[in-house]
């Protein structure tokens, strides 16, 4: 139930204990007092009536007495019956008999001694009709209570719209900006900062929320600040795990990593001998050559431009490395020696066609290439590697620019590619 809800209710309580309390309470003895001045009204107006009619009860005047009786009956109305009595009980006036009324005409019955001495000469008694009076009495009620209703309308209205204003739509709001300072919004309206506790309220949710977003700006930047520490400490850690697995030079993996997946390879073949993978050992043919007469600037540029030339020739699956100088490496998965041998051709025939130009000078050079086969027998990581390095040199012993198995392997029959 909303505040709203809550103080209608107790306006309403509150306006229905007054009017109570006004009908029950204040209205009755109200009307008693009217009805009170109305007989003091109809009181003063038969003594008025008994002296009157004195002088000619003196004189025995009856017609007279009967006159006077018979014009204040005719204008009193509400004087229903107007009868004199002797002193013995006689009954002067009317000379028709007494008129009963029935209970639901409210009648009041007065009496006023004629004469100006005791014992008196008469007694008037009149039958008054009250409904008239009753009936205003009852019309000044309920119009005092039409009054008062309409006035504690008014005050109700006019406290309701106090109440809603000063009270519960600042408190709103200020629940409206709690609840959006909850999602991070530190900009939601707040009621005007009055005198009254509702503006101090409302301007201490101000300061408050002021020092909640400087903090909150602060935490930011500082959450911001180590984010971006944070994205460099893992920019550094991948520039660390590239430089401890790649050749700086040529971006290939280094010496390191093809020991490392020469030996995922080997387990793989160990456990599963249908795997075949194959190892090229590659030595530059005259790469000293280039070193010596245009210095290490032109040999790096070599480096990267043959490595470039062998990637174009190998898969995408290939695993590429330099192992150091001028000596590359190409772990070949799903490559028995036929297929390897083919592979290591192109490689061969690739850098044999390409021509190296520097400080208009021009080379052609060749490679060595040393093939093996990885096999459930092979002894490790090193005697592979050995394996294909010596098969490399014997490519070099028989006149470079070839490709050559490994001792174990028996001859595919390749020719030189190329010569000196």
């Amino acid at each position: 139930m909303g505040l709203r809800t809550k103080f209608t209710l107790l306006l309403v309580v509150l306006a229905c204990s007054f009017m109570a309390y006004i009908h029950y309470l204040v209205i009755p003895p109200v009307g008693e007092r009217a009805l009170g001045i109305a007989e003091s009204g109809h009181r003063a107006h038969l003594q008025l009536t008994a002296e009157a009619i004195t002088p000619s009860l003196l004189e025995s005047d009856l017609a007279k007495v009967y006159e006077l009786l018979n014009a204040i009956r005719y204008d009193n109305p509400s004087w229903r019956q107007v009868e004199l009595y002797s002193p013995g009980g006689a009954r002067l006036y009317p000379l028709a008999e007494h008129v009963d009324f029935t209970d639901d005409i409210p009648i009041l019955i007065l009496e006023a001694p004629v004469g100006f001495l005791k014992p008196p000469i008469a007694n008037l008694v009149v039958s008054v009709d009250m409904s008239s009076s009753i009936g205003i009495a009852q019309e000044l009620e309920a119009s005092l209570l039409l009054a008062l209703g309409l006035l504690l309308l008014v005050l109700l209205v006019v406290v309701w719209c106090e109440v809603e204003w000063l009270i519960r739509r600042p408190l709103a709001q200020m629940v409206l900006a709690a609840r959006k300072l909850i999602k991070g919004d530190f900009h939601a309206a707040l009621p005007l900062r009055n005198s009254d506790e509702i503006g101090e309220l409302a301007g201490a949710f101000a300061d408050m929320r002021a020092v909640m977003e400087r903090h909150h700006i602060d935490v930011a930047a500082e959450l911001e600040q180590q984010r971006a520490h944070a994205r460099l400490l893992q920019l550094e850690k991948l520039r660390a795990e590239f430089d401890a697995t790649h050749d700086v030079l040529t971006g290939l993996l280094n010496r390191r990593e093809l020991e490392r997946q020469v030996s995922i390879a080997l387990d793989q073949v160990q456990a599963d001998p249908s795997k075949r993978y194959a190892l090229l050992f590659i030595d530059l043919d005259h790469f000293k050559a280039v070193n010596d007469s245009c210095g290490h600037l032109a040999g790096d540029q070599l480096l990267c431009e043959i490595t470039s030339v062998m990637r174009r020739r190998i898969r995408e699956q290939d695993v590429f490395a330099r192992m150091g100088g001028d000596e590359f490496a190409i772990l070949l998965p799903r490559c028995d020696v036929k297929a390897g041998a083919r592979i290591a051709h192109d490689v061969c025939w690739s850098v044999f066609q390409y021509c190296f130009e520097y400080d208009q000078q021009i080379f052609r050079i060749g490679s060595s290439i040393g093939l093996t086969e990885l096999t459930a027998n092979s002894m490790g990581v090193e005697q592979v590697i050995v394996e294909a390095d010596a098969a490399c040199y014997k490519a070099k012993r028989k006149g470079r620019n070839r490709v050559e198995l490994a001792d174990h392997l028996e001859c595919a029959g390749i020719a030189p590619i190329g010569k000196d």
